[in-house]
């Protein structure tokens, strides 16, 4: 029998041979975790084959205003963390804003349904309302590092898009999402932001 100090080496090393290939191919992630033996897998989710949430705030046309919802999704436990597939992304960007003073974005709508991940720094984002009145207090979403949000309030379901301000600096990932909402899968939807 093995001691508890060489299964932990053990599962080390899997896990960051397992841990490099997700962030080489992550389309292949599903794949490798069926190749490994039923044990080692076990072993990686601690014993546990329950599954955990992840929630991704989205910012989506509907009746053709953007608003806020969060998304609730599954995300699988293993090894003491929780993996949530971000689906089939391509044509990504990565925005790097000068330092100094914010960047004014102006209004606009999201190119695509996509992912929107802060690397550095920070945004501010207001959704203008059709025909409010100029002193008609506008939501407003602050996008932070540490979380994921989805960007779904394209011109053909948002009519008035949303406005962008971000601190200099910041640096920014738009992922765009392949097959639309249907290709994120089950997701529980709420009114308002997650966080």
């Amino acid at each position: 029998m093995a001691s508890p100090i060489s299964s932990l080496l053990f599962l080390t090393t899997v896990a960051l041979s397992i841990l490099s290939a997700y962030l080489y191919d992550p389309y292949q992630f599903d794949i490798i975790l069926a190749r490994l033996p039923p044990q080692v897998v076990e072993l990686m989710q601690g014993g546990q084959k329950d599954r955990s949430v992840v929630d991704i705030t989205a910012f989506i046309g509907k009746n053709n205003v953007t608003t806020l919802e969060c998304w609730t999704g599954p995300a699988t436990a293993l090894g003491g963390m929780n993996v949530h597939s971000l689906g089939d992304i391509s044509g990504g960007t990565h925005l790097v804003f000068p330092k100094g003073p914010a960047f004014d974005g102006g209004s606009r709508n999201a190119p695509a349904l996509q992912f929107v991940i802060i690397l550095k720094g920070s945004a501010l984002l207001t959704f203008p309302q059709p025909d409010s009145a100029p002193d008609t207090l506008l939501e407003t979403l602050r996008l932070t590092p540490d979380h994921i949000y989805i960007a779904g309030d394209t011109a053909d379901v948002s009519a008035l898009g949303h406005h962008t301000l971000v601190a200099g600096g910041s640096r920014i990932l738009q992922l765009p999402i392949k097959g639309g909402v249907a290709a994120l899968g089950e997701r529980i939807v709420r009114n308002g932001a997650c966080y």
